[in-house]
């Protein structure tokens, strides 16, 4: 029995890690415009990837909205070093928005209330209010994101009926 639960930790070890090898690839190749925004009653740090700085602004584009996993986590959906196969940290999201960016995609990358942006992995720069996070309840959580949806909705570049959400883990019941 022992040998039998070794090897399946060892298999899902390798699973994530590939799982992670392919989430978190080489730094992406081109940058694109992002600016560092606040969103809603909260706050609530955001990314904004305006698809505008790749094309022409008169158009308006599908957008996307992306809610973090579990945990505090900002709008970058940070992993840390000791998970990637480099040993860097990683702004999944960062990698994620530049991708649909590139694409013509106007996309929001949205923190849970309270969480500050990433600067390092140190409990006390996790915040900028952190009783704010530790009493965000569900409805909260819904509310960021509509916060987020009506964000969207005001660009000019968005186009209203095109916006979309992609949740991480945790972002995904969010997003349901």
């Amino acid at each position: 029995m022992k040998a039998s639960i070794a090897s399946l930790k060892n298999k899902i070890t390798s699973a994530v890690q590939i799982m992670l090898m392919i989430a978190v690839p080489a730094a992406p190749s081109m940058a694109m415009a992002m600016e560092k925004i606040n969103v809603g009653k909260y706050a609530s740090r955001a990314l904004w990837f305006p698809a505008n700085s790749v094309g022409n602004a008169s158009v308006k584009r599908p957008a996307i909205v992306l809610i973090p996993g579990s945990g505090a986590n900002g709008p970058e959906e940070m992993i840390p070093g000791s998970l990637t196969e480099d040993g860097k940290d990683h702004g999944l999201f960062l990698q994620m928005a530049e991708s649909f960016a590139s694409s013509g995609w106007n996309v929001l990358c949205l923190g849970k209330p309270g969480v500050e942006f990433f600067s390092e992995f140190n409990i006390d720069q996790w915040f900028y209010d952190r009783n704010l996070y530790q009493s965000s309840s569900w409805q909260d959580l819904v509310v960021n994101l509509g916060e987020g949806v009506d964000f969207l909705r005001l660009q000019p570049g968005v186009d209203p009926e095109q916006i979309y959400i992609l949740g991480h883990s945790e972002g995904t019941r969010v997003a349901v």
